[in-house]
């Protein structure tokens, strides 16, 4: 009894001194909520209207829609809803009809307005308010105010019919007497998106059930959130296969565990999640991270291996043979996307393996749902110019994302590498063997494929005792990648001990310094390639044991961010002279640089705004821009070279005259003409580096 007194006070409370409503949310705030960036920035100057399914049960026995409201605004601004505290505490409406009033009318929805509604965290429900009316929703209100999506059919007190009036069962017990139906009200099903979702039946008003929520119209205001997007997704293209949280969480069944599968501290990764393989394809936290990843507007990805393969493959277990058709048709009447799958069949470029990939190309593009048919498709190891046959097969198969492997793995280098291709020692062919792998898929890709290598830690299988490379060699690797091409990268077996890098520190589930350690390597390029498009990339090399026998690789890009150039040497002599190659516009780069053996070296050059009248490029109008005219004098080129000083592309007598009419300033406010003021020589191992500068 107290504590219906203390509830009936507080809805009191809050009906009288609700706090005064804004009736308009940033775009930041809802990224808060859990929008994505771009689904934040787009709706900038809208009008929008959120929804939620409340966690709190209560009887139908009140007639009048204030209570219900006032409960509303209890969730909201309570635990449960806090996440809404200082955006919009105030106008929030419970979804209902009493018999005085029609939800329609309560909403303030009865005249059209083209105003969508959402879920707190960026679902579209409906796309007008006649929308929400028609018998059709674009998704079920089956999504906490916390954001999560519940599976349970929850039964919904509404008192309304489809139509947004009252039902004949209106809420509260002034239902007409007599009557069959006296004491009952019209409750709707939360997973609906068909009529039932308000009137699905009726039920006695003393029953506990849940309500729906909305908001009062939300003006979307700015700033817009900046960033770069990558192929239309706000993440980039980094998956990691154990992030799946049948893997984050041993032992925890998906069947039972709701986690996403999301690492803290990895915000970028992206789960791939493996359905059927080998648990339940619709399980909670697979259907919880396709909506999660689909929220934040991640690539949506699926996993799939010979135990969800469509044709079971001879010796190996086949427990979910309908795990891709399961998932897509869940998808589809969830109104979700799939942005990728990914498939390891295995023997890889045997006929079964091909076989799958086949049926899995034939399922999804044949799949009438725009939003599931365009998905992006890759195995493992099938590539253009593969080594065992998958690169043929490639060509004609589908596949529009390349997967290389990219890992120090023994038994490759014996087969396609070592002293026959030209390495001096077996490191040299941990190395050069998968850079070969990702090379041959980068000189082969097909225009508009992505490249997206498998990457893993060192593994000896099937060629004996080989030293692992230590972890530099791996982080050089997928930077070489980088500047060859590769579009992100699909980690694998970064938790399990059967694969650990035994040169690094061992955890309890193997060795996630892996994930670390490409993550680190990554985000060390990401300034060449912000803001930047595939077609403005100039890569430079993307040929391997270009000195036969030496153990030296190298790799390029120049952007207009800049250029970057890698340089390992695993060769056997102490060090080796590299020649560095002569790009117009960088006079700052050295000639040459001499790197020790068993090292990585990174040089960089960053594209600054162009100085006039600064003909030396150190960023100041000074007495030494006339002696780099005088040293340069009749020189051409492009706009850039040393001595010009007019961005002319010619040392002549008007750069001399550029340099007196611009005497003293600084690049601060210059025209944008690419120019390097700083050459930056990073070595990856920490050892010396030496140079030869250009004359």
């Amino acid at each position: 009894m107290k504590k219906a007194v203390l509830l009936l006070a507080m809805v009191l409370f809050l009906t009288v001194h609700s706090s005064a409503a804004t009736n308009e949310i940033t775009a930041e705030q809802l990224m808060d909520l859990g929008w994505s960036k771009s689904g934040a920035n787009a709706l900038i100057g809208s009008d929008i209207r959120l929804t939620f399914l409340a966690t709190m049960s209560v009887d139908a026995s009140k007639n009048y829609l204030s209570y219900y409201d006032a409960l509303v605004r209890l969730h909201v601004t309570g635990t449960a809803g806090s996440i809404f505290q200082g955006i919009c505490d105030d106008g929030w409406m419970a979804i209902g009809s009493s018999p005085t009033e029609n939800a329609i009318d309560h909403l303030g929805m009865a005249t059209n307005q083209s105003i969508a509604g959402y879920t707190v965290n960026g679902i579209k429900i409906f796309d007008d308010y006649d929308d929400l009316w028609d018998g059709s929703l674009d998704h079920a209100i089956n999504m906490r105010v916390t954001g999560l999506k519940t599976s349970d059919n929850y039964h919904v007190w509404t008192g309304t019919q489809s139509d947004g009036t009252a039902s004949a069962n209106p809420l509260g017990v002034a239902n007409p007497y007599p009557s069959p139906m006296a004491g009952y009200v019209t409750y709707g099903l939360c997973q609906s998106t068909t009529d039932t979702w308000l009137d699905a039946d009726t039920a006695t008003y003393g029953a506990k059930k849940s309500w729906y929520a909305m908001s009062p119209v939300l003006t979307v205001t700015g700033p817009e959130i900046p960033g770069p997007t990558y192929y239309g997704f706000d993440y980039p293209l980094l998956f990691d296969m154990y992030a799946c949280p049948s893997k984050a969480d041993p032992g925890i069944s998906p069947s039972t565990n709701t986690s996403t599968g999301y690492i803290a501290g990895y915000d970028e990764i992206s789960p791939g999640y493996y359905p059927g393989a080998p648990w339940n394809p619709i399980a909670p936290n697979f259907i919880n991270g396709f909506i999660e990843a689909e929220r934040q507007n991640r690539p949506v990805t699926m996993f799939m291996d010979p135990r969800s393969a469509p044709i079971p493959i001879t010796g190996t277990e086949n427990l979910y043979p309908d795990a891709l058709q399961t998932v897509l048709d869940y998808r589809h009447e969830d109104g979700g996307r799939m942005d990728f799958i990914v498939m390891d069949f295995e023997p890889t470029g045997g006929s079964q393996a091909n076989a799958n990939i086949t049926a899995v190309v034939n399922m999804v593009r044949g799949n009438s749902d725009p939003n599931l048919n365009q998905a992006r498709l890759g195995c493992y190891a099938y590539s253009p110019g593969a080594y065992n046959g998958t690169g043929n097969f490639y060509e004609s198969s589908g596949l529009n994302v390349a997967m290389p492997q990219m890992y120090a793995y023994s038994y490759y280098t014996y087969l396609y590498g070592g002293s026959s291709k030209g390495d001096p020692n077996d490191r040299a062919a941990l190395f050069s063997t998968p850079l070969e792998l990702v090379s041959r898929g980068a000189r082969g890709l097909p225009e508009g494929h992505l490249l997206i290598p498998f990457v893993a830690g060192f593994d000896d299988r099937n060629a004996g005792s080989v030293d692992a490379p230590p972890h530099e060699d791996t982080q050089a690797l997928l930077q070489h990648v980088r500047l060859r091409g590769a579009d992100g990268y699909y980690l694998y077996r970064s938790l399990d001990e059967s694969w650990y890098d035994p040169a690094l520190p061992e955890d309890t589930y193997g060795n996630e310094n892996l994930r670390s350690h490409m993550l680190e390597a990554w985000h060390e390029l990401d300034w060449l390639f912000e803001y930047v498009e595939k077609d403005d990339i100039d890569f430079m090399n993307l040929d391997t044991r270009t000195v036969y026998g030496s153990g030296l690789e190298w790799s390029g890009v120049e952007t207009p961010n800049g250029v970057a150039i890698l340089v390992s040497y695993l060769g056997e002599a102490a060090g080796y002279w590299f020649d560095v190659p002569d790009i117009a516009g960088y006079g700052s780069l050295p000639d040459q640089i001499y790197i020790t053996a068993g090292t990585h070296q990174l040089i960089t050059a960053e594209a600054l705004a162009f100085l006039m009248g600064d003909a030396n490029h150190d960023g100041v109008v000074s007495a030494g821009d006339y002696a780099a005219v005088q040293a340069n004098f009749g020189n051409t080129g492009e706009a850039g070279l040393l001595g010009d000083a007019n961005g002319d592309g010619v040392v002549s007598a008007g750069d001399y005259a550029a340099v007196q009419a611009n005497f003293g300033n600084t690049a601060s406010g210059a025209e944008h003409i690419p120019e390097p003021v700083t050459c930056v020589l990073l070595s990856v191992s920490g050892a010396m580096m030496l140079f030869r500068r250009r004359r």
